[in-house]
């Protein structure tokens, strides 16, 4: 059987792929790991999905440092990346299973870097059709074809992340975020991604190139630029208006990411307003 790497979009569009969730390799779906339970640091050649349903667990997904993953978090750990489980205190309730995605005899596996998600209703919804059809039979069943393909979308729609980074339309959420809660924190950006804060701030940086707290700070400072060039604010009014307390504070930040104080930056912005 061939094998390829295809992206999310493939998946969902091609009604030739099948998605199968299979408990290949594990006694079962749900387990509570013993104290001291570690999988080493390893990789398989199935898609993993691992979502701690109570306690904590520590994960490393590639060349990461060790991150905690509470209850009610998903890891998906795609074919043959590096990945590592570790029990943590309170001892982790686990549920765990593989997805085995075919087109005709070539095997298929997400072309997507590991991450962490929070589990939205959606994805619970889908996590537990999933499940019980697991409970009945680890066959490639027509209902477990089915409930694949609800899993496969729910990933698709609550996670974002794509190779790399996030997704352009979790990026685009973000920034809605900011513009909504301009004096907003990086750990809030990640709650609203549902992601964990160590894992938002790495993927965030492949995105974007820069840190969290720097691109809110850009943020801010792109709707006050907004502000500026669409009204008669004064530069102090419109600072007060985005939350600023310190006015020497904005145009610090303005001009560093703008490159021009407010009033002089409104001057040259002036002709194409």
């Amino acid at each position: 059987m061939a094998s390829a790497s295809v992206d999310w979009a493939t998946l969902l569009d091609d009604p030739a792929v099948s998605v199968v969730p299979t408990l290949l390799g594990f006694p079962r779906a749900r387990f509570t790991a013993a104290a001291g339970w570690d999988t080493g640091l390893r990789a398989i050649e199935q898609d993993l999905v691992y979502v701690v349903a109570r306690g904590r667990m520590t994960a490393a997904l590639a060349a990461d440092a060790l991150v905690a993953v509470g209850a009610g978090e998903l890891c998906f750990v795609p074919a043959g990346a590096p990945f590592r489980f570790v029990a943590a205190r309170p001892a982790p309730t686990v549920e765990r299973f593989r997805l085995v995605a075919t087109r005709g005899a070539d095997r298929l596996t997400l072309a997507a870097a590991p991450f962490a998600v929070r589990v939205d209703a959606d994805l619970r919804r889908a996590l537990d059709g999933v499940l019980a059809e697991l409970a009945r039979a680890d066959v490639a069943s027509a209902a477990l074809r089915a409930t694949g393909a609800t899993l496969l979308i729910a990933l698709a729609r609550s996670a974002g992340p794509a190779q790399g980074g996030l997704a352009p339309a979790l990026l685009a959420r973000l920034a809605a975020f900011v513009e909504r809660d301009p004096w907003c924190s990086p750990r809030d950006l990640a709650r609203a991604a549902g992601l964990t804060h160590d894992w938002f701030t790495r993927a965030f940086r492949r995105a974007t190139g820069v840190a969290p707290r720097a691109w809110i700070v850009r943020e801010r400072i792109r709707l006050a630029a907004a502000r500026l060039a669409a009204g008669d604010e004064t530069a102090e009014a419109v600072a007060q208006a985005i939350g600023y307390r310190d006015a020497k504070l904005f145009g610090r930040q303005f001009r560093a990411v703008l490159g021009a104080p407010p009033a002089a930056w409104r001057r040259r912005a002036a002709p194409f307003a």
